[in-house]
């Protein structure tokens, strides 16, 4: 009740295109914004390292399946 009435008194008394207002309501949305491209920042880059890695681990393995295969022919 108190949250709903605090709010609904700032929205009367504050125009929604105010710099008051915006600096009021708008960091809860910057740090979410922040928080989930820093996420993907992280993910993007987790791609990246481990995408080398396991090209170079399928690589690995297809060098040692061809000299299996090559040992088992002669």
């Amino acid at each position: 009740m108190l949250k709903s009435s605090f709010l609904s008194a700032i929205s009367q008394e504050e125009n929604k295109g105010s710099a008051k207002f915006q600096k009021f309501v708008s960091p809860i949305r910057y740090e979410d914004l922040l928080h989930i491209w820093n996420c993907t920042e992280k993910i993007i880059y987790l791609r990246e390292v481990y995408g080398k890695f396991w090209e170079n681990v399928n690589g690995y393995w297809l060098i040692c399946q061809k000299k299996i295969e090559y040992v088992i022919k002669n």
